[in-house]
């Protein structure tokens, strides 16, 4: 039995040529991938109340980059934008019989971020303009168990977040972004996506605009999510006590850390976003 091979990316010869392939890296992410690799050190992460918590020396240039780029007061780094995601559930504080209103129309881990936190994802209708989560469904999908909102902005164009915001906040919930798709994006008003809500999740998958091979980076302006955030991603447990945190819940840490060959890609990617 012969097992077929995967289709390659782009699809086929045929049509290679109606798209033909676009690379986005250069001599610039080579140089800096090898300056990194002759350091000897991929990874500046331990977990441990010390300096390198909060990552390597080109984690925290990227972070700062998207800071000043987009902002923003923090930026927390991840190693995948589906990690992003359930950092930021958790550090909303999002388990066991909570309600998330999020889009159908969506890559899944958006929702099985929510299932990961042992909560339950509601989908909402889409709307037809940006195929964005409809505010007016959002309203009507709201329940004593909703705790927030989760939407998408989708191709490169942000959903209707004002109007969301505006839901949100008359009904006292929060709203995260998965903005994954759209990266830059402008909303009505002049605000960037990932700064309407509470916070908002960037993609450096191989699909996406800005590519590091995985990674992803997520934009707060509260500084007790960005804090939880970084529980999360790096083994949380480990300083709790030496943040004397008096809530700890949700702050059991995974290893969902960047590595520095991929902050120094996308640390390359990020002063191309505007050629995109």
């Amino acid at each position: 039995m012969s097992i077929s091979k995967p289709a390659i990316l782009g699809g086929t010869p045929e049509n290679s040529t109606i798209f033909p392939p676009y690379n986005t890296i250069g001599q610039e992410e080579k140089e800096a991938v090898m300056s990194v690799l002759d350091t000897g050190e991929l990874s500046g992460f331990l977990a441990g109340d010390v300096a390198e918590f909060y990552g390597g020396k080109l984690v925290q240039v990227v972070e700062k980059e998207f800071c000043n780029q987009f902002k923003v007061k923090y930026a927390v780094s991840v190693n995948s934008a589906t990690s992003g995601i359930y950092c930021m559930l958790m550090a909303m504080g999002v388990g066991p019989g909570d309600e998330v209103i999020t889009s159908p129309y969506t890559m899944h881990a958006t929702a099985s971020s929510i299932l990961q936190c042992g909560a339950v994802p509601i989908f909402a209708d889409i709307e037809e303009e940006t195929f964005g989560v409809d505010p007016i469904s959002v309203q009507k999908n709201i329940t004593k168990n909703t705790k927030g909102i989760l939407a998408v902005n989708i191709f490169g164009h942000a959903a209707r977040l004002n109007e969301l915001k505006e839901v949100s906040d008359n009904n006292d919930l929060w709203l995260l972004e998965d903005n994954a798709q759209a990266p830059a994006g402008i909303v009505e008003g002049g605000a960037f996506t990932a700064t309407v809500g509470k916070a908002g999740v960037f993609s450096f998958n191989r699909h996406k605009t800005m590519q590091s091979g995985e990674g992803g980076v997520v934009l707060t302006n509260d500084e007790d999510v960005a804090k939880r955030m970084m529980l999360v991603r790096n083994h949380g447990e480990v300083v709790v006590g030496d943040w004397q945190m008096e809530d700890i819940s949700n702050t059991i840490g995974q290893n969902l850390r960047m590595s520095e060959m991929e902050a120094a890609v996308a640390l390359c990617q990020i002063k191309k976003l505007d050629q995109a």
